[in-house]
C-alpha cells in the first residue's frame, strides 16, 4: 500500500471540512487531497499525543527519525557526543583550558557548521517575533548579553591566583 493510499485509508471521512469540500462542485482535486491529508495529520498527531513544539532543532531531529535515521542509529550518535563533551568538559576542569572538536572533514563540518547557524537563526526570529521585540533593542541585548557572557567565562577559565599561605596569620 503506497503512503497515499495509507493517508486516504486513514483519513477520517467524517471531518466536516473533507465532506465540504467533497459536495462542492466548485473544490478542485487538489483542495480535496489538502484538507485529506489535514485530516489524516490531525488524527495521527491527537493518537500519538499531539506533540508540539517551536523549536527548529527539534523539527530537524524529528524530521531525521521520521525519513531518514533510525532512532537507533540516533541514540547511539548522541551518546558519543554526550560522551565527548563530558571528556572535553573533564579536561577544561583539569587543566583550565577549553578545547574543541577537531573534524576530519572540514567539508562537512563547515557545512553542519552553516546548518546549525541557520536553525538558530529560524529559532532567534521566531523566539523575537513572538516576543515583539525589535532589532535594535535586540542587538543592544545581545551585545550585553554577550559581554556578560565573555566576562563569566573568562573569570572561570582564566589562572587563579594561590591562595596558599593568604590565610595564615603573621606570627
Amino acid at each position: 500500500m503506497t503512503e497515499q493510499e495509507t493517508r486516504d485509508a486513514c483519513s477520517v471521512k467524517t471531518e466536516a471540512p473533507v465532506e465540504e469540500l467533497m459536495t462542492d462542485d466548485a473544490a478542485s482535486e487538489e483542495e480535496i487531497q489538502a484538507a485529506r491529508d489535514e485530516a489524516w495529520r490531525t488524527k495521527r498527531a491527537d493518537e500519538s499525543g499531539n506533540v508540539t513544539s517551536l523549536d527548529p532543532f527539534v523539527y530537524f531531529i524529528y524530521k531525521l527519525l521520521i525519513d531518514e535515521v533510525t532512532s537507533g542509529a540516533l541514540e547511539r550518535i548522541v551518546r558519543e557526543i554526550e560522551e565527548i563533551f563530558e571528556e572535553m568538559a573533564a579536561k577544561v576542569v583539569e587543566n583550565n583550558k577549553s578545547q574543541s572538536v577537531i573534524f576530519t572533514n572540514g567539508f562537512v563540518a563547515s557545512h553542519a557548521k552553516a546548518v546549525v547557524s541557520r536553525l538558530l537563526a529560524s529559532q532567534q526570529a521566531l523566539v523575537f517575533k513572538t516576543l515583539g521585540m525589535s532589532t535594535a533593542k535586540l542587538n543592544a541585548e545581545s551585545a550585553e548579553a554577550g559581554e556578560n557572557a565573555l566576562a563569566v567565562l573568562t573569570s572561570l577559565f582564566s589562572p587563579k591566583p594561590s591562595t596558599e599561605g593568604k590565610d595564615k596569620k603573621p606570627e
